[in-house]
C-alpha cells in the first residue's frame, strides 16, 4: 500500500521483540525487498543488517557499535528509524531500549523506500513469504511515517493507543 512509500522522508519501525532462538539470522521487518525498499535483519553474527534500496546495506557488521546478542525470552523495545539531516544526508538509527545501539549518517540513508514491488512483511521475508523468518515474539508494532525518537528515550510501559491507519492485536 502507497502508505509504505516512504520516499525519502522520515520513518519509524518499532516495537516489542522476544527471541526464541539466535541461531539463524532473521528478517525483523521489510517493505518491498532489499532490491527496491527497507530490510531489517538480525544476523547470528550479533548485529543489525539494514538495507535500504538498490541492495545497499546501510547498517551493517562495520557499523560503530552495533554488536548485540539478545537473550531468548526477554522481551526488548527494538526500533529502526530514519532521519532527515540534510537535503543529501539522513541518519539511519537502530535502539534498544530506549538507548542507540548504532547510527549511520549517509547520503545513502536517504534511498528511496517503496512496497510496490512485494508489499511489507512483519518478521518475514516479502519475497519469499516464510524465508528467515523471525523465531519468537512481536508485540505491539507501530510503522510511523516520522522520526519519533531525537536520542535515547523511555520505552513505552503499555500497548501503543489503537489509533490511525491500522492496529491489531
Amino acid at each position: 500500500h502507497s502508505d509504505f512509500d516512504f520516499g525519502a522522508d522520515d520513518f519509524t519501525v518499532d516495537g516489542w521483540f522476544n527471541f526464541s532462538a539466535t541461531a539463524a539470522s532473521y528478517y525483523m521487518f521489510e517493505i518491498g525487498t532489499y532490491t527496491a525498499g527497507l530490510s531489517w535483519l538480525w544476523s547470528n553474527s550479533n548485529y543489525h543488517i539494514v538495507y535500504i534500496s538498490s541492495g545497499t546495506k546501510v547498517i551493517t557488521n562495520t557499523t560503530t557499535s552495533n554488536s548485540w546478542q539478545p537473550v531468548t525470552g526477554q522481551w526488548y523495545h527494538l526500533a529502526l528509524q530514519r532521519r532527515r539531516m540534510s537535503n543529501t544526508t539522513g541518519r539511519l538509527s537502530i535502539f534498544i531500549d530506549g538507548i542507540e545501539l548504532c547510527h549511520v549518517q549517509t547520503a545513502a540513508a536517504l534511498a528511496s523506500v517503496t512496497s510496490a514491488t512485494h508489499g511489507v512483511a512483519v518478521g518475514s521475508e516479502c519475497a519469499s513469504p516464510g524465508g528467515n523468518s523471525f523465531n519468537g515474539f512481536i508485540d505491539n508494532l507501530r510503522v510511523s511515517n516520522i522520526a519519533r525518537y531525537r536520542g535515547n528515550f523511555t520505552p513505552p510501559g503499555a500497548a501503543y493507543p489503537l489509533t490511525g491507519l491500522f492496529s491489531k492485536d
